[in-house]
């Protein structure tokens, strides 16, 4: 089978909001995010385009859909931010759209965290994870081999172990 992924040590996962939410989307519902006139819509179709968003968005005043594409590539990602005129719009929106079809998908709504947050806002809560000397990297080529890996960090130090993982 071909490698997805490469992880040359193993750290332990911590538990984040995120990661809860991703795990049971009805946590959004809730949001712990403070009520901004922008809402972050996740678990949008790729095949959703900014008119049928922003179309979704208009009986809430909605002043502008961004589509979140990559940067390389030009594809969707799957997610958007939505202006509103107000933090009352924004909030009505939240209430009557979370969960609503677009496209053959239900959308996950929140407010949108500030771009503004400080360093701490930034940073998981928590413990901290101890140093560790293993490495993940992700989205490797399905020609990747042990060999190219050991070759690639070779000047990197004393490679103990390469493991990649495979699609089963």
């Amino acid at each position: 089978m071909p490698p997805l992924a490469l992880r040359l040590t193993a750290a332990p996962l911590r538990s984040t909001s995120l990661l809860s939410a991703l795990l049971a989307p009805s946590a959004l519902l809730k949001s712990t995010t403070p009520p901004s006139n922008t809402l972050f819509v996740a678990n949008l179709s790729f095949e959703a385009n900014q008119r049928q968003v922003e179309d979704a968005f208009r009986p809430y005043n909605v002043r502008g859909v961004r589509l979140m594409t990559d940067r390389e590539t030009g594809r969707p990602r799957g997610f958007a931010y939505a202006e509103f005129a107000t933090v009352e719009d924004a909030q009505a929106a939240l209430q009557a759209m979370n969960g609503a079809d677009i496209s053959g998908r239900s959308l996950r709504l929140d407010f949108a965290q500030s771009e503004r947050r400080s360093p701490q806002a930034r940073t998981p809560q928590g413990p901290k994870n101890p140093p560790s000397n293993t490495l993940f990297i992700g989205g490797l080529s399905y020609s990747a081999s042990e060999d190219m890996i050991r070759q690639a960090f070779s000047n990197c130090g004393e490679i103990k172990s390469v493991r990649l993982m495979v699609d089963a």
